[in-house]
């Protein structure tokens, strides 16, 4: 997996999880109230490279199906909202 730098990347990964795994979606349209930013403090890895983006309104399930989908990203994402 490459280092993600842009917002529509991180979507694209979070929207393959759902894809992959559509039960983790609590709600219909869960996924497009996900905002995604960059982030001061949180570092998050990929394989290895460095990525400071986190995202908000990503229920749990959406995440640990991300987890799922790309075992590679210890994803460390800021759930507020």
């Amino acid at each position: 997996m490459k280092d993600l730098k842009t917002r529509d990347e991180i979507r694209a990964l979070l929207r393959d999880a759902v894809i992959a795994d559509p039960a983790s979606i609590g709600r219909a349209g869960e996924l497009g109230a996900i905002e995604i930013h960059p982030h001061p403090t949180m570092l998050h890895e990929v394989d290895g490279l460095s990525w400071t983006w986190s995202c908000t309104g990503a229920s749990p399930a959406i995440l640990a199906a991300l987890g799922r989908h790309a075992p590679g990203l210890q994803a460390r994402l800021d759930l507020r909202g």
